[in-house]
Order: C-alpha cells, then sequence, then structure tokens
C-alpha cells in the first residue's frame, strides 16, 4: 500500500484496527436514499438485483409507503434506480440523521465495518444496503452485505446508543442459545460475528431472505412452530418471579406512566387498562403460570415463510421467560394495531367479543397447554405495546449485568 498519512488513511476508509487487514481501502461509498425527502434506506450504487434485494430493508406500514416501496423496487429491477441514481447519488456522509446513527454514517468508520465485515465473512468486495430505523433511543442501523454476484453474505446491525448496544449484545446472547433448541419448524440465524468499532458496537448473522413474506394472518406453520416453541421451553413458575412482570412494576410505580410515542392520544384507555389489571393482578400472580421463551417481536415482518419452516430474524426482544400465549396474542395485536390501524381500545372490545378466541384454541390444541386466564394475557400484551414494555426489559436488565460485570 503506497505510504499514506494517517488522516489521508482516515479520510479514505483505511482498516486500522488489525494490522493484518491493513491493506484494506474502501473508496467512499455511494447510496440512493429513499425516500428522497427524508431517507429511511440507502440503496448502493450496484447491480440491479443487489438493489431489489435492498427493498428487504424497508417496511413501511402505510399504504403510501408499500406503494413506494413497490414502485422502487420495480425501479430497481428495470434497471431505472441504477440510471437515476447515478445521477442523483450521495456519499454516505451526506445524509444527515439523529445524533443515535449519525456516526455511523462517517465515511472513515463505515469504511472500517466494511473492513472487518469483508475479513470475517472471507469474501469481498461487499456492497451494502443500509436502513436508517426507528427515531428513538434504541435506533439502530440495519445491513445487508452482498457480494460482487449480488449473493447475499449477511444481515448486520450497528448501534451505538446503550440502548441499541445493549439490543444487539441480548440479540447475540439469544442467538446461542435459540439454535440449540429442537425446533422443527423454524430456520434460526447463524451467529457470524460481532464486534466493536470506534463508538458502535455491530453484529453480523446469516441472511434469511429465501421463500416468501409471511401474511399477516396466522397460519398452520405459525402454529406449528409456536407449537415447537413452547413444548421446548414451557416451565411452570409463581407469576411474581418473572422479569417481564417485575418490569411492568416497576414502570406502573412512576408518578406519570411513561406511555410510548404514538399511543398518547389512548391515553385514557391505558390508564384505565392499567387499573384493571392492578386490580386482578394480585390474586393472579400468586398462580402457577406455565411460561416458555418467546421471540418477542413475533410479528410478520420479522419472518419468512420457506420449504414449511418459518425463517424467524430479529431476535433482539427474546423473553427468557413469557406467560404461554404471548407470541400468539403479540401477533395478532401487533398486525390488528400496526397493519390494520386499530386503535388499542378496539382491539380490547373485539377480543371480549371472542375475534380471537378461535386461534387461541388453536394454540392451546396444538401445544397442549392452556392460558390460565386469557383476559390477563392480553391485558398485560396490550400494555407492552403502549409502556414499550419490551425493549425496556431487555435494555434493562443488559445494563444492570453489564453494571455488574456478568
Amino acid at each position: 500500500m503506497p505510504c499514506m498519512k494517517k488522516s489521508e488513511r482516515k479520510k479514505q476508509g483505511v482498516y486500522e484496527d488489525n494490522p493484518a487487514a491493513s491493506s484494506c481501502i474502501v473508496p467512499p461509498d455511494a447510496f440512493i436514499g429513499l425516500p428522497p425527502s427524508d431517507p429511511r434506506l440507502l440503496v448502493p450504487l450496484a447491480s440491479s438485483r443487489i438493489q431489489c434485494l435492498s427493498f428487504r430493508l424497508y417496511s413501511p406500514g402505510s399504504p403510501l409507503g408499500k406503494l413506494f416501496k413497490w414502485c422502487g423496487w420495480l425501479a430497481a429491477r428495470t434497471g431505472l434506480l441504477n440510471f437515476a441514481g447515478r445521477l442523483r447519488f450521495a456519499p454516505i456522509d451526506s445524509f444527515q440523521t439523529t445524533n443515535n446513527i449519525q456516526p455511523i454514517l462517517d465515511n472513515a468508520l463505515f469504511g472500517e465495518l466494511k473492513c472487518k465485515w469483508v475479513r470475517m465473512l472471507g469474501k469481498g468486495p461487499v456492497a451494502v444496503a443500509l436502513s436508517l430505523g426507528t427515531p428513538d433511543n434504541c435506533r439502530k442501523i440495519a445491513a445487508l452485505v452482498f457480494d460482487r454476484e449480488a449473493t447475499p453474505l449477511a444481515f448486520a446491525k450497528v448501534g451505538c446508543t446503550p440502548q441499541a448496544r445493549s439490543l444487539i449484545a441480548h440479540e447475540r446472547k439469544t442467538l446461542d442459545v435459540v439454535r440449540t433448541l429442537p425446533l422443527q419448524h423454524a430456520t434460526i440465524p447463524m451467529l457470524l460475528g460481532q464486534g466493536t468499532t470506534g463508538p458502535a458496537t455491530w453484529l453480523l448473522q446469516s441472511a434469511l431472505l429465501t421463500g416468501r413474506p409471511s401474511p399477516v394472518v396466522l397460519q398452520k406453520v405459525h402454529i406449528d412452530f409456536l407449537a415447537d416453541f413452547a413444548q421446548a421451553t414451557t416451565r411452570v413458575v409463581s407469576f411474581h418471579t418473572n422479569g417481564i412482570w417485575k418490569q411492568l412494576q416497576r414502570i406502573l410505580k412512576k408518578p406519570v406512566l411513561p406511555i410510548k410515542s404514538g399511543f398518547e392520544v389512548e391515553k385514557p384507555f391505558i390508564s384505565e387498562l392499567v387499573r384493571r389489571f392492578q386490580a386482578s393482578g394480585t390474586e393472579e400472580t400468586t398462580k402457577s403460570w406455565p411460561v416458555s421463551a418467546a421471540h418477542g417481536d413475533f410479528a410478520p415482518w420479522n419472518m419468512r415463510l420457506a420449504e414449511g419452516k418459518i425463517a424467524l430474524f430479529d431476535w433482539e426482544y427474546f423473553l427468557p421467560e413469557a406467560p404461554v400465549g404471548w407470541d400468539l396474542l403479540y401477533f395478532l395485536f401487533r398486525v390488528d394495531n400496526l397493519i390494520k390501524r386499530k386503535a388499542l381500545e378496539q382491539i380490547w372490545s373485539e377480543f371480549h367479543s371472542g375475534a380471537y378466541r378461535n386461534m387461541l384454541d388453536k394454540w392451546e390444541k396444538a401445544t397442549g397447554f392452556q392460558v390460565p386466564d386469557r383476559q390477563f394475557l392480553a391485558t398485560f400484551v396490550l400494555l407492552s405495546f403502549a409502556l414499550d414494555l419490551v425493549p425496556r426489559w431487555v435494555c434493562g436488565q443488559r445494563i444492570d449485568e453489564d453494571s455488574t460485570g456478568t
């Protein structure tokens, strides 16, 4: 490598952490930002196939967003996106975002990340598509890494905030645990690597892109997986020892309910739901409840269906002990809330009218377990949405572990 000053090496994105990789020089990356007005997806200047697959990172909830995604995918497939992008491309450090992920868009840091990934995967050069995530304290960048033949090599997560680093560490630990379970109806990502580069913590795992997107209606393959998962992990405990329950109790002791952004308009109903939950909680938590591991974000956008199995990814909200049936109701309620745009109060009303009874019956028959109190579980899941309960628990748990050195 020609002799360069340190500042010049940094400007060009030279990998400096490992002397064995000192020959890795990454030119500044160029991307097409979509949507153009407020980019959430950065598509690389690359082959049409890479650009098409890049849209797997973009999961808008609104009909307009879905239409935009379909149009972008069509433009990528026909080559129009690449043609237009060469007129409107921009280097990675020109995109402005929140302070939570802005450091990752530094050209030098991103170049070092790519070099580490190339060495870890044993293949290069690579092209990388980026999703800029949701603006909150847990915000991370998600990435798909491709080789020059457009073969997906890995899926990556990169974060800078304490919350994002906690979630990445939790997912790393989870992947090692879940892959040891006897799950006949699921494909679980393989952990490919992890590390820290500058202010960023990152995780590499196998990219599960085969098959078709999961429908928003639960099918037999979903129930089969949930049955496998429950039968492999369920045990009966005294509910008051449950970690997610303890987290909820800590939140309910606060003078003001920390309602998640987007749910503030439902504050009166959420407050009433809390009151009912507390009224029945003492009696319920003295019972012995079956608890099982839960994916924690079991929703259509975190899975694909292939060869009669669920390819299930995004394990950062994994719960080692959740009330049985948690993932099932989470899927049903999340679809109704985020995709069908139903308010929590409407979901609650439909639950009482028996709208979800059939699926719960199917789940109980397939697993051999029974939910001791369906109303109590439904209330718990709805509160987890409104109070952002699962990420609060995961981040708090990880921070507690780090502070004690465990």
